[in-house]
This record gives C-alpha cells, structure tokens and sequence, in this order.
C-alpha cells in the first residue's frame, strides 16, 4: 500500500485512499513545548508510531533541516520527468522560472494538461 519504491512525485496520489483516511482518522497531533521554545532558531519535529501489540517507534529531530533550492529542483524534476518525460518537463520548470516576468499564466498550464494520447 504504502511503498517506499513508488518514488518522488506520487505524494499526493493517495489522497483518496481509504487506508490512508483510516489512518489519518487514528493519528493526533501534539505540540511539544521544547521545540515550540526552541522555535524559529530550530524548526523540530518528531513522529511517533504506537503498535496495538504496544511497541513504541519514535523518531526525533530537533532541527530538521530545509530543503535548499537545488534540492526543491532536484526533486521536481525528477517527479516531473518521471510523468513528462525530459524534454517537456524542462520546458514546465523554464516557464515557471520565467511566470514572474510574464503576464500570462496560460502557457504553463499547458504545458501541465496531459499528453494527447
């Protein structure tokens, strides 16, 4: 179901899957006065996992380090590529680093509609 092999890109292919829902609909969330302290000098986070059998898995980072714009880039191309191939998701990132300038978004849309096929 959830398979970390599906790659970069299938994020948000889930969104309507009942598993995942059941799953949100068991999660809470907890706010941590340490790192709400520690804030913004260091951005925090920790994931809990609690197992009916009573296992407990936790994960803890006190800073979590951001994504720098070559790792933002990186990543969009690769899902990009991955669902456009090469040549069309250049031609997608060249149009949004040129949106700023232009006064027509219609071009990137476009370039986002689905291959005739």
């Amino acid at each position: 179901m959830f398979d970390r092999g599906q790659g970069v890109g299938k994020n948000f292919t889930l969104l309507s899957d009942t598993a995942l829902h059941r799953l949100i609909g068991v999660m809470t969330l907890s706010v941590d006065d340490a790192m709400t302290q520690a804030y913004p000098g260091l951005q925090g986070g920790e994931v809990e996992v609690r197992e009916s059998g009573g296992a407990i898995h936790r994960v803890r980072l006190d800073d979590v380090v951001n994504a720098s714009e070559a790792d933002v880039r990186a990543r969009f191309r690769a899902s990009t590529e991955a669902s456009v191939g090469q040549t069309r998701a250049e031609e997608i990132e060249a149009c949004i680093d040129g949106l700023e300038r232009s006064d027509d978004a219609a071009q990137l849309v476009s370039l986002l509609r689905a291959p005739a096929g």
